[in-house]
């Protein structure tokens, strides 16, 4: 019972890990708790709904919606440093 548990436990952490993956070049779906999608072109990049990963380190603008309002967590560090939204 107690194995079944942790087994469970650790499935949904392993879940939870966020990753980065290019879609095509210059555009990559991350995937954590939250996806975001972050567009780069010409040394600029532009993030959708933030970057569960924290491997984004900079951004000149970040994209949320009203909508989605649960997912800006993961767009406030990009905002903190310099990002518009």
């Amino acid at each position: 019972m107690i194995l079944k548990r942790v087994s469970v436990i650790v499935l949904l952490l392993l879940g939870l890990r966020a990753y980065a993956q290019e879609i095509v070049p210059g555009v990559r779906l991350i995937a954590g708790p939250s996806n975001g999608v972050a567009i780069e072109r010409e040394r600029e990049t532009l993030v959708i709904y933030g970057d569960p990963s924290g491997n984004v380190k900079k951004a000149s603008l970040v994209l949320f919606t009203d909508f989605r309002r649960d997912v800006t967590w993961s767009g406030r560090s990009l905002i903190q440093r310099g990002a518009q939204a």
